[in-house]
């Protein structure tokens, strides 16, 4: 592991930009580019921090990580399946990448590529995009009229 980590300073960053530009073609992906890839990355890292911070706030209420997840993903999940009653290719507009990741949700939609994709492109769908700033910003506290001030961030 650490070989490969060293390894990192023999890349040619000219012939990575082109292997990342083509793999990154095509809808797979909301990325385009290395700026979108650590969007998207970041954008994991925020929504767990955002998970772990509900929780930390509200013990009592959220007796595990996974009830903290599954309640602060709700009210975006909610949106998202009444979107695809109305628009079926709702997510597959946005990537491959997020369709897929909701449709593996064993049994629960995963939202998680959703929300990493959505960060990359905000504009897709402004309504979305709100809801997971707030989600962000707030925490979800079941209650998205509350600001939680403790818990405000910007990403």
């Amino acid at each position: 592991m650490l070989e490969s980590i060293k390894d990192v300073t023999k890349i040619d960053p000219q012939t990575e930009k082109e292997r990342l530009e083509k793999r990154l073609k095509g809808n797979y992906f909301a990325a385009n580019d290395a700026k979108g890839v650590i969007v998207h990355e970041l954008a994991h890292k925020a929504h767990w921090d955002a998970v772990k911070r509900s929780q930390q706030q509200s013990p009592k209420r959220y007796t595990s990580i996974e009830k903290a997840k599954e309640a602060f993903d709700e009210p975006i999940r909610k949106y998202i399946k009444t979107q695809i009653v109305y628009n079926p290719g709702h997510l597959s507009k946005l990537s491959e990448d997020a369709l897929i990741g909701y449709g593996n949700g064993n049994g629960k939609q995963a939202i998680n590529e959703v929300i990493a994709e959505m960060m990359v492109v905000p504009t897709y769908d402004k309504e979305l995009s709100d809801l997971i700033e707030r989600s962000f910003n707030n925490g979800y506290d079941g209650d998205y009229g509350r600001t939680n001030p403790s818990s405000k961030r910007s990403f």
